[in-house]
């Protein structure tokens, strides 16, 4: 834990700085030192196919058992916070929603199923 704080603490003193993933519970002060953040949520339906597209090599009983059985979890699984913020239980697409409640004002929640292109899009529009 002591290690991952430093990596955090090294990161915001970066005058730019870009981070991803959706581990919750130690990314509060990124949250905090942000000035956006950038949530990709698309519709279920495009997760499943792009894991599909990812993994197909795996068979369909791989992807039926483990990945889509993962990924419709995160997607449906409700927040439950009394749970340790490090447990994989919390992290979830509700978990990461009530994580960005306290940074809304400069949270961008995007929906559709953007593309390359229109990622750019949006990264451009952004004031930095």
């Amino acid at each position: 834990m002591a290690e991952r704080l430093a990596m955090i603490q090294q990161i915001v003193r970066q005058p730019a700085w870009v981070t991803e993933g959706g581990h919750l519970g130690w990314t509060e002060p990124l949250f905090a030192a942000a000035d956006v953040i950038v949530w990709l949520d698309p519709p279920l339906h495009v997760l499943l196919h792009r894991h599909w597209i990812r993994h197909r090599q795996r068979g369909l009983w791989w992807l039926v058992r483990y990945g889509w059985g993962w990924q419709l979890r995160w997607y449906v699984q409700k927040y439950k916070h009394d749970l340790a913020p490090d447990a994989d239980a919390t992290i979830s697409r509700s978990a990461t929603a009530v994580a960005l409640i306290p940074h809304g004002h400069k949270t961008r929640r995007l929906r559709d199923a953007l593309g390359t292109d229109g990622l750019e899009r949006v990264l451009r529009d952004i004031p930095l």
